[in-house]
């Protein structure tokens, strides 16, 4: 059965023409912390009303439906629905939809430092960390998006590399610098949100855990740790022991609290169920 999309289907629903003099903060009854955060983030035109925001995105969104019925149905059901708290928009959708300006109406991604999948190149290079991952944290910061980053493909802190450095500065020196973006691309006076993610079998993992309780470093990202199943496999199934994962493929069952030195660096062979292997 074809369902008719008609207004009077609705039933006794608020509409835009029933409250479209309500003020911004009528409709917040005076929080004053709401209104300023709608004024200073969300508004598409200064002076724009919270009610006039919802009509204008539920007409842009709704737009996409193929015919006019659909598009004023689905509009009215959407206004009547945010209207009354059962549902909001994304910070990027309510600032962004039918604004006129260059925002993204995608609140929150995931980028990749990789700029071609299934090719031999590798990601862990200079031109895919300013090229791509900087360049692609620039964009998404001017156009109001949150964002998250993988730092697991980068080589660790003093793996020798063959340029003028010797050594790399690791993973968390890169998240330094992708952090910094956020600072210098503004969003309307606000900075974009970040999300960095490290694998548990990267070398890094101990200092990239701890540089969170750090605060004059990477103040503006969550810090996320990628746990993998054979990292629980491992640590529940033998409550003493520890193995751990060479990047030649030996591995080595030891005493969780055995001290191991692998490429220069001191550790617990309990905090790390692997090592990282590129």
């Amino acid at each position: 059965m074809t369902h008719k999309y008609s207004l009077d289907d609705l039933g006794n629903i608020i509409t835009f023409k029933s409250v479209e003099n309500q003020t911004t903060q009528d409709y917040f009854d005076n929080n004053k912390f709401a209104v300023d955060a709608f004024n200073e983030k969300y508004t598409a035109f200064k002076g724009e009303t919270y009610i006039q925001a919802v009509k204008r995105v539920c007409d842009y969104i709704s737009s996409a439906e193929d015919t006019e019925e659909k598009q004023q149905y689905w509009s009215a059901r959407w206004f009547d629905e945010i209207y009354n708290d059962w549902w909001h928009p994304a910070g990027s959708i309510m600032q962004g939809a039918n604004s006129g300006k260059k925002i993204s109406l995608a609140n929150c991604v995931t980028i990749s430092m990789g700029s071609e999948y299934d090719t031999d190149l590798e990601w862990d290079n200079l031109e895919s960390i300013f090229k791509n991952g900087g360049y692609t944290i620039a964009k998404c910061a001017a156009y109001r998006q949150g964002l998250g980053v993988g730092l697991s493909r980068l080589r660790a802190n003093k793996m020798k590399v063959l340029n003028s450095a010797n050594e790399s500065t690791g993973s968390l020196h890169w998240g330094k610098f992708f952090d910094s973006i956020g600072y210098l691309v503004g969003q309307k006076g606000r900075i974009p949100a970040m999300l960095f993610y490290l694998s548990i079998k990267h070398p890094d993992i101990e200092q990239f855990v701890k540089i969170k309780s750090d605060y004059t470093q990477i103040q503006n990202a969550n810090i996320s740790v990628q746990i993998t199943d054979d990292f629980y496999d491992i640590t529940f199934e033998n409550e003493n022991k520890i193995i751990i994962e060479l990047k030649n493929g030996e591995k080595l069952e030891l005493d969780k609290n055995e001290q191991i030195e692998i490429d220069g660096k001191t550790m617990r062979a309990i905090d790390y169920a692997e090592i990282f292997t590129r």
